[in-house]
């Protein structure tokens, strides 16, 4: 949330908002004056967060097929606090924790063709092991990239 407010300071942001389909994870609006003069807040975006993880809070081993659950069901909620909150953009934001840093492509693979048709951002973010292995990386990637010349 600090960063949202940070990088948009004119826009507020909800944390957790309840609705009749459940539990909302951030809710990013802006305080507004319609045509006549009334105060209207107009929902931006809803941003539905996921954490994706090959260990569960005890160590036990979280399954690719829970991993993929979770995925759909974060299209579904996304889609439907959209619908009950009247917001004008989505997004599902998936933290990707796990041992292998698979494409995008990859992890979005059963949902991408709905989230298309449906205006749904598909946002992801690896978030590496170690600052060790996060630079590595970077190295990795400059080196593919000279090597094909750009």
């Amino acid at each position: 949330m600090t960063h949202l407010l940070g990088r948009w300071p004119r826009l507020f942001v909800r944390a957790e908002v309840i609705n009749e389909d459940g539990r909302l994870d951030l809710e990013v609006f802006a305080k507004l004056k319609d045509p006549v003069g009334e105060n209207v807040v107009k929902i931006l975006w809803i941003l539905e967060l996921k954490a994706l993880a090959d260990k569960g809070s005890t160590g036990s081993k979280v399954y690719d097929t829970t991993i993929r659950a979770a995925i759909k069901k974060g299209l579904g909620q996304a889609l439907a606090y959209r619908e009950a909150q009247h917001g004008n953009q989505i997004a599902l934001c998936c933290f990707d924790m796990r041992a292998t840093n698979l494409t995008d492509a990859e992890v979005f693979k059963e949902i991408a063709t709905e989230a298309n048709d449906n205006d749904v951002r598909l946002w992801r973010w690896y978030l590496y092991r170690s600052t060790e292995e996060a630079r590595e990386a970077k190295r990795a990637a400059i080196k593919t990239a000279k090597a094909a010349g750009v």
